[in-house]
Protein backbone atom coordinates (compact mmCIF):
# COMPACT_ATOMS: atom_id res chain seq x y z
CA UNK A 1 0.00 0.00 0.00
CA UNK A 2 1.35 3.04 -0.91
CA UNK A 3 2.27 5.63 2.30
CA UNK A 4 -0.31 8.39 1.14
CA UNK A 5 -2.86 5.48 0.99
CA UNK A 6 -1.66 3.97 4.18
CA UNK A 7 -1.50 7.91 5.81
CA UNK A 8 -5.41 8.52 5.08
CA UNK A 9 -6.63 4.98 6.04
CA UNK A 10 -8.84 4.66 9.19
CA UNK A 11 -8.24 1.83 11.26
CA UNK A 12 -10.52 -0.08 13.20
CA UNK A 13 -10.54 -0.06 17.43
CA UNK A 14 -9.60 -4.01 16.94
CA UNK A 15 -6.55 -3.06 14.33
CA UNK A 16 -5.55 -0.02 16.18
CA UNK A 17 -4.73 -2.25 19.56
CA UNK A 18 -3.06 -4.72 17.16
CA UNK A 19 -1.13 -2.07 15.62
CA UNK A 20 0.11 -0.42 18.82
CA UNK A 21 0.78 -4.42 20.53
CA UNK A 22 2.94 -5.45 17.60
CA UNK A 23 5.08 -1.93 17.81
CA UNK A 24 5.58 -2.66 21.41
CA UNK A 25 7.16 -5.96 20.69
CA UNK A 26 8.75 -4.42 17.60
CA UNK A 27 10.44 -1.58 20.53
CA UNK A 28 10.89 -4.38 22.99
CA UNK A 29 13.24 -6.57 20.74
CA UNK A 30 15.45 -3.39 19.79
CA UNK A 31 18.31 -3.91 22.69
CA UNK A 32 18.96 -0.34 22.65
CA UNK A 33 15.22 0.77 22.85
CA UNK A 34 13.59 1.89 26.39
CA UNK A 35 11.79 -0.98 28.01
CA UNK A 36 7.87 0.16 26.77
CA UNK A 37 6.17 -1.74 29.64
CA UNK A 38 3.89 1.26 30.64
CA UNK A 39 3.19 4.67 30.68
CA UNK A 40 3.39 7.32 33.45
CA UNK A 41 -0.15 9.65 33.74
CA UNK A 42 1.59 12.19 32.41
CA UNK A 43 2.72 10.65 29.55
CA UNK A 44 -1.02 9.18 29.02
CA UNK A 45 -2.24 12.48 29.16
CA UNK A 46 -0.61 13.95 26.44
CA UNK A 47 -1.03 10.68 23.80
CA UNK A 48 -4.65 11.22 24.85
CA UNK A 49 -4.57 14.68 24.27
CA UNK A 50 -3.27 14.05 20.86
CA UNK A 51 -6.04 11.41 20.13
CA UNK A 52 -9.38 14.37 21.45
CA UNK A 53 -9.69 12.70 24.62
CA UNK A 54 -9.78 14.83 27.37
CA UNK A 55 -7.14 14.59 29.90
CA UNK A 56 -9.48 14.93 32.78
CA UNK A 57 -11.73 11.95 31.70
CA UNK A 58 -7.93 10.05 31.47
CA UNK A 59 -7.34 10.93 35.22
CA UNK A 60 -10.80 9.88 35.83
CA UNK A 61 -10.03 6.49 34.65
CA UNK A 62 -6.91 5.94 35.86
CA UNK A 63 -8.05 6.80 39.16
CA UNK A 64 -10.99 4.29 39.33
CA UNK A 65 -8.25 1.65 38.00
CA UNK A 66 -6.36 2.67 41.12
CA UNK A 67 -9.56 2.48 43.78
CA UNK A 68 -10.53 -1.29 42.12
CA UNK A 69 -6.74 -2.29 42.11
CA UNK A 70 -5.91 -5.68 43.82
CA UNK A 71 -9.16 -6.17 44.85
CA UNK A 72 -9.27 -10.15 44.18
CA UNK A 73 -6.92 -12.99 43.28
CA UNK A 74 -8.45 -12.94 39.47
CA UNK A 75 -8.48 -9.66 38.73
CA UNK A 76 -4.83 -9.54 37.12
CA UNK A 77 -5.16 -12.84 35.64
CA UNK A 78 -3.68 -13.22 32.09
CA UNK A 79 -2.34 -9.73 32.14
CA UNK A 80 -6.03 -8.11 32.68
CA UNK A 81 -8.81 -7.53 34.93
CA UNK A 82 -11.09 -11.17 34.67
CA UNK A 83 -15.06 -10.33 33.59
CA UNK A 84 -17.66 -12.33 32.69
CA UNK A 85 -20.42 -10.48 30.40
CA UNK A 86 -23.55 -12.32 29.71
CA UNK A 87 -25.56 -10.61 26.64
CA UNK A 88 -28.86 -12.04 25.03
CA UNK A 89 -30.34 -10.48 22.60
CA UNK A 90 -34.18 -10.90 22.05
CA UNK A 91 -36.10 -10.51 18.90
CA UNK A 92 -38.61 -7.46 18.57
CA UNK A 93 -38.32 -3.86 18.57
CA UNK A 94 -38.71 -1.76 21.58
CA UNK A 95 -40.65 1.73 20.58
CA UNK A 96 -38.61 4.94 20.86
CA UNK A 97 -41.13 6.66 22.87
CA UNK A 98 -40.17 4.35 25.64
CA UNK A 99 -36.28 4.60 25.33
CA UNK A 100 -35.98 6.97 28.05
CA UNK A 101 -37.23 4.09 30.47
CA UNK A 102 -33.82 2.01 30.08
CA UNK A 103 -31.57 4.52 30.40
CA UNK A 104 -31.72 3.40 34.33
CA UNK A 105 -31.57 -0.02 33.64
CA UNK A 106 -28.59 0.50 31.62
CA UNK A 107 -26.86 3.10 34.07
CA UNK A 108 -27.79 0.21 37.38
CA UNK A 109 -29.68 2.62 39.11
CA UNK A 110 -29.83 0.77 42.44
CA UNK A 111 -33.54 2.67 42.37
CA UNK A 112 -35.02 1.00 40.10
CA UNK A 113 -37.08 -2.06 41.17
CA UNK A 114 -36.99 -4.97 39.43
CA UNK A 115 -39.07 -8.13 39.14
CA UNK A 116 -38.61 -10.66 41.73
CA UNK A 117 -40.04 -13.23 39.19
CA UNK A 118 -40.28 -14.48 35.74
CA UNK A 119 -43.57 -15.98 33.51
CA UNK A 120 -42.88 -18.61 31.25
CA UNK A 121 -45.64 -20.42 29.07
CA UNK A 122 -44.83 -23.91 26.77
CA UNK A 123 -47.48 -24.86 23.98
CA UNK A 124 -46.07 -27.61 21.85
CA UNK A 125 -47.77 -30.96 20.38
CA UNK A 126 -45.32 -33.04 21.95
CA UNK A 127 -45.49 -32.02 25.54
CA UNK A 128 -48.15 -30.41 27.88
CA UNK A 129 -49.47 -27.18 28.01
CA UNK A 130 -48.35 -25.52 31.08
CA UNK A 131 -47.92 -21.82 32.22
CA UNK A 132 -45.07 -21.19 35.15
CA UNK A 133 -43.85 -18.51 37.57
CA UNK A 134 -40.18 -18.69 38.81
CA UNK A 135 -38.52 -16.80 41.39
CA UNK A 136 -34.73 -16.93 42.74
CA UNK A 137 -36.04 -20.31 44.73
CA UNK A 138 -39.52 -21.67 43.65
CA UNK A 139 -40.59 -22.72 40.74
CA UNK A 140 -44.47 -23.35 40.18
CA UNK A 141 -46.17 -24.74 37.57
CA UNK A 142 -49.89 -25.51 36.27
CA UNK A 143 -50.35 -27.95 33.32
CA UNK A 144 -53.52 -27.99 31.62
CA UNK A 145 -53.59 -30.87 29.28
CA UNK A 146 -54.32 -34.27 30.97
CA UNK A 147 -57.20 -32.33 33.73
CA UNK A 148 -55.16 -29.78 35.65
CA UNK A 149 -51.87 -30.90 37.29
CA UNK A 150 -49.64 -28.29 39.34
CA UNK A 151 -46.20 -28.55 41.05
CA UNK A 152 -43.91 -26.55 43.25
CA UNK A 153 -40.46 -26.77 43.85
CA UNK A 154 -37.91 -25.98 46.20
CA UNK A 155 -34.62 -25.15 43.62
CA UNK A 156 -32.10 -24.48 46.21
CA UNK A 157 -33.20 -27.73 48.33
CA UNK A 158 -34.06 -29.88 45.12
CA UNK A 159 -32.23 -28.10 42.35
CA UNK A 160 -33.57 -31.11 39.80
CA UNK A 161 -36.69 -31.29 40.68
CA UNK A 162 -37.62 -34.57 42.12
CA UNK A 163 -40.28 -33.83 44.99
CA UNK A 164 -43.23 -31.97 44.19
CA UNK A 165 -44.35 -29.48 47.14
CA UNK A 166 -48.31 -29.08 46.30
CA UNK A 167 -49.42 -31.05 49.06
CA UNK A 168 -46.69 -30.48 51.61
CA UNK A 169 -48.71 -27.99 54.36
CA UNK A 170 -45.40 -26.64 55.12
CA UNK A 171 -45.05 -24.97 51.66
CA UNK A 172 -49.12 -24.13 51.56
CA UNK A 173 -48.08 -20.35 51.71
CA UNK A 174 -45.84 -20.58 49.16
CA UNK A 175 -47.92 -22.71 46.97
CA UNK A 176 -50.71 -20.10 47.20
CA UNK A 177 -48.15 -16.84 46.46
CA UNK A 178 -47.32 -18.68 43.44
CA UNK A 179 -50.61 -19.08 42.31
CA UNK A 180 -51.47 -15.27 42.80
CA UNK A 181 -48.15 -14.43 40.84
CA UNK A 182 -49.29 -16.64 37.93
CA UNK A 183 -52.81 -15.62 37.90
CA UNK A 184 -51.58 -11.68 37.85
CA UNK A 185 -48.88 -12.53 34.63
CA UNK A 186 -51.89 -13.95 33.23
CA UNK A 187 -53.84 -11.29 33.46
CA UNK A 188 -51.13 -8.86 32.22
CA UNK A 189 -49.78 -10.86 29.87
CA UNK A 190 -53.41 -11.41 27.94
CA UNK A 191 -51.68 -12.67 24.63
CA UNK A 192 -50.87 -15.79 26.74
CA UNK A 193 -53.14 -18.64 26.28
CA UNK A 194 -55.92 -18.40 28.52
CA UNK A 195 -56.25 -22.38 29.65
CA UNK A 196 -59.19 -23.19 32.77
CA UNK A 197 -57.82 -24.62 35.69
Amino acid sequence: MPEDERSSRRYSEKEVGLILRRATEFQRSEPSAADPTGLTLAELEEVASEVGIDPAYLRRAAAELEAGAGSGPWDKFLGGPLAFVLERTIPGEFPESRFEELVPLMQADKNVEWREDVFCEHYFNRYPDWHSVRNDRYKYAAYYDSGPYECLYDLQEDPDEFTNLTADPQHAETLSKMRKRLEWYRKAYPAAKQQKK
